[in-house]
């Protein structure tokens, strides 16, 4: 019969002491978050509330231009005469 082949490598031993802990590296965890101030907080909302505002008047005259244009409407139809003097 033929004998086994020679290994260069040792056999682990699972039987032997165990290492405590996971071996596996990981991210450290996420900072905590941070507190936000009651000024903070009303900071955002003024900023939120602005940039509402603008987008809906923005929309609004969209609306408004798209609405003029499909009836026919034009600025261009109208003259401005400024009296000197008044």
């Amino acid at each position: 019969m033929a004998a086994p082949a020679q290994r260069s490598k040792k056999t682990v031993d699972l039987a032997g002491p165990r290492r405590t802990g996971s071996r596996i590296r990981r991210d450290p965890p996420p900072p905590p978050p941070r507190k936000v101030t009651p000024g903070e907080l009303r900071a955002q909302e003024a900023r939120v509330m602005v940039i509402g505002i603008g987008l809906i008047a923005m929309a609004l005259l969209v609306l408004l231009v798209q609405v003029s244009r499909a009836a026919g409407w034009s600025a261009a139809d109208y003259t401005i005469t400024v009296h000197p003097g008044g």
